[in-house]
């Protein structure tokens, strides 16, 4: 989908620091599924934080079955 919304900050912002920054990344999907048929097994590797990277060998093995990745 294309990005459609106006995200703007105040010019009053103080906030002119890259750790303020925001960045907004295109994804090409490879292959997606319904809601419904979405890979779920007891010992997945969850994590609610926005972003955070997965080494979790169980889940790294069974989302590459799922998806069928090499």
């Amino acid at each position: 989908m294309d990005l459609l919304g106006r995200y703007t900050h105040s010019v009053d912002d103080p906030s002119d620091d890259e750790d303020y920054d925001e960045w907004v990344l295109p994804v090409s999907w490879i292959k997606s599924v319904d809601k419904t048929d979405a890979l779920r097994k007891v010992g997945l590797f969850a994590n609610q934080n926005a972003a955070c990277k997965l080494r979790h060998p169980f889940t790294l093995e069974e989302a590459a079955t799922f998806f069928d990745l090499t």
